[in-house]
């Protein structure tokens, strides 16, 4: 298996992943959005306790302040939403014939996404892939009508 990244991630659904790209600008933006907020959480709390210090010499003392978190937590949920709720409506609830059809696909070593993803990420990755979605399967089926609870 190569050590390069691939620069394309293999699609398990009925859509290409070039096609998800160009179906709304809305959702391109606002899973960009939610990626950049992200990072800039993982700076800001990896940054704190090394900018705390400096924060008063920088005139930046705000940005310890409790109101700033709260507005920050309000900003960063607004912008989840944002980006899951278009998500969600395009690709509906985990339902027993997704599962189905996926586990079906992956189990079929000659399947032409299987064969994909087992090149693009190794037949490790595949194997756990393939155990989520029996595990999902099985969860599915011990709960009464088959359906998982919302």
């Amino acid at each position: 298996m190569s050590s390069e990244l691939p620069l394309e991630a293999p699609s398990l659904g009925s859509t290409a992943i070039s096609d998800q790209f160009t179906e709304s600008s809305w959702t391109c933006w606002s899973d960009w959005a939610g990626m950049v907020a992200s990072i800039g959480c993982a700076i800001h709390c990896a940054a704190m306790p090394f900018a705390i210090a400096y924060l008063p010499a920088l005139g930046l003392s705000f940005l310890a302040d409790q109101a700033f978190h709260k507005w920050m937590v309000a900003g960063c949920f607004a912008i989840a939403l944002a980006a899951f709720i278009p998500g969600v409506r395009k690709h509906g609830r985990l339902t027993p014939k997704y599962v189905g059809e996926r586990l079906s696909e992956l189990e079929n070593v000659n399947h032409a996404k299987t064969c994909e993803l087992t090149r693009l990420y190794g037949s490790e990755h595949l194997e756990r892939t393939i155990a989520w979605f029996r595990r999902a399967s099985d969860e599915m089926s011990s709960k009464p009508g088959g359906r998982r609870n919302a």
